[in-house]
């Protein structure tokens, strides 16, 4: 079976009322904005998670920690988290080519999934 999401909006959000648009999720993208978009959307449509800041970088988006993601799984009860490998340029420093920083890039993959399940 096929369902429909899409990234949340107050455009998406208005259209949603007026009964002009079905959807089966509505998908939260922007972890700045995550609380608000949240409470818009809770108990409209089931959520999407849809980013999670900090998968490969070893630090976190502004005002978010591995406690606040697993809150945030928990509160939408989103049954996938989009994986982003957000990186920045200084998790990087020692490595000369993409090839050098693959190992590196796979064990954060790997711990961020195993932190991410402990919660699951």
């Amino acid at each position: 079976m096929i369902e429909i999401g899409c990234n949340y909006s107050p455009e998406l959000m208005e259209l949603i009322e007026e009964k002009k648009v079905k959807l089966d999720w509505i998908k939260l993208s922007k972890e700045h904005q995550y609380r608000n978009q949240f409470q818009a959307v809770n108990g409209i449509k089931p959520v999407l998670l849809h980013f999670v800041p900090g998968v490969v970088t070893t630090s976190f988006a502004k005002d978010w920690d591995q406690n606040s993601i697993n809150i945030a799984i928990e509160e939408c009860g989103s049954p996938h988290v989009a994986l982003h490998c957000r990186a920045i340029d200084s998790d990087f420093e020692s490595y000369d080519t993409a090839l050098g920083i693959m190992p590196i890039v796979l064990e954060r993959l790997q711990n961020k999934k195993k932190r991410l399940l402990e919660k699951c």
